[in-house]
């Protein structure tokens, strides 16, 4: 269907939920060039490999997000990843880490 501006397309991908780093960024390497942005959704340990895999060792920003971000993905964290590559050619170290949250700081 087509997505008009402002609305966002959801779209459930039964398999991602518990995939490795490898089918997640083989995924994302299918996304259409017209998409800016992607939220996936899944399960530990995919989505805290693939966040480390595409940021890599590089920790531009607050370093003590990277330091959190590689030591530990609790249920509920959210790892904001952005890079200039289209997505067909997303691979490790491409990103930088603009944000890492947890829940905990909620309590």
């Amino acid at each position: 269907r087509e997505v008009r501006p402002g609305e966002v397309e959801v779209r459930v991908e039964r398999d991602l939920y518990g995939a490795d780093v490898g089918s997640l960024l083989g995924r994302l390497r299918r996304v259409d060039d017209g998409v800016a942005s992607v939220m996936l959704v899944g399960h530990h340990p995919g989505l805290h490999d693939l966040a480390v895999e595409l940021v890599g060792d590089r920790g531009p920003g607050d370093p003590s997000a990277w330091e959190r971000l590689t030591t530990k993905f609790p249920t509920g964290a959210i790892a904001t990843v952005s890079t200039g590559a289209s997505w067909v050619d997303l691979d490790g170290g491409c990103g930088d880490l603009d944000d890492y949250f947890t829940p905990r700081p909620l309590r």
